[in-house]
């Protein structure tokens, strides 16, 4: 019982300061959502690009781990370049490596960093496709719309703690790249 009390307030604390030891200047919205401007270097990335439905994601991923393997230098993350059509949303779930991953289907390339809104959203697989994560994208939008920023695509989700069978609490960081002016 020890053990497992150990476990819990061990994974609680790194899931309440993943946002803090990430660094950057944080606030609080009239949504209550925390948002934080800060600044992401470039990075060489492998990813695999499709056009399809968020669920299908974790198929992607899967192949990307199996490939990119010991290359692997951070956690995984998907970018979102449009908000879709009936064929599905231009998603590419992509690793930071360390270096070239090439197949048919994955390529690598560099990803430009920038200036960026960031939000961390908390919820478990059930939540991370429906409601709740939609919810907070909205909500962080909604932060764009207030304070008359200008951005532009892809936006992006990390996944810092994700399960992709089931997870009790996924921590997600949502980032929106910010255009200068």
């Amino acid at each position: 019982m020890r053990v497992k009390i150990l476990i819990l307030s061990l994974t609680m604390l790194i899931i309440l300061t993943v946002p803090r030891l990430l660094g950057a200047d944080e606030f609080v919205n009239p949504g209550g959502m925390n948002v934080t401007e800060k600044t992401v270097e470039d990075m060489l990335i492998a990813g695999i690009r499709y056009r399809g439905q968020f669920e299908e994601t974790p198929t992607y991923f899967l192949k990307l781990f199996a490939h990119a393997g010991s290359y692997i230098t951070g956690p995984p993350f998907a970018l979102y370049y449009d908000a879709g059509t009936e064929e599905g949303f231009d998603i590419e779930v992509c690793v930071p490596v360390s270096d070239t991953v090439e197949t048919t289907e994955i390529k690598t390339r560099l990803y430009e960093g920038g200036e960026l809104l960031s939000a961390f959203h908390y919820g478990d697989g059930e939540t991370l496709y429906g409601q709740n994560l939609s919810k907070a994208w909205d909500r962080l939008f909604e932060y764009v719309g207030m304070n008359d920023l200008k951005v532009t695509a892809p936006i992006r989700e990390i996944h810092l703690e994700w399960n992709m069978i089931d997870s009790p609490q996924d921590v997600i960081e949502m980032q929106i790249p910010l255009i200068d002016g």
